[in-house]
């Protein structure tokens, strides 16, 4: 996961996250334009959770997305794609499970 360089000091806040959550994640640009929305991360917050879900909502897109991931052998996959492959995802388990 990246670090958050322009600032480090939100990386010693706490974060209270839901057990069961997937949380997009984006690269950082100067603006929303210059973001990749076509590669991101979901990282999954699982303490005993067999099932994640997240929600996005893309630039130009009128509905928000639901991403659901499934636990399978010990990792996360997407359980269908609500994008149809115009998203790369990435799945990521928090280290702090």
């Amino acid at each position: 996961m990246p670090k958050n360089k322009l600032f480090p000091e939100l990386l010693e806040k706490n974060l209270v996250v839901r057990n069961g959550t997937a949380l997009p994640h984006i690269a950082l640009a100067e603006s929303t334009a210059q973001m990749d929305w076509s590669k991101i991360e979901l990282v999954v917050y699982a303490k005993d959770a067999t099932t994640a879900k997240g929600s996005i909502f893309l630039p130009g897109d009128s509905e928000l997305h639901e991403p659901t991931l499934t636990k399978e052998n010990g990792a996360f996959r997407l359980a269908g794609d609500p994008l149809a492959g115009k998203i790369s995802w990435e799945i990521l388990l928090n280290s702090e499970n």
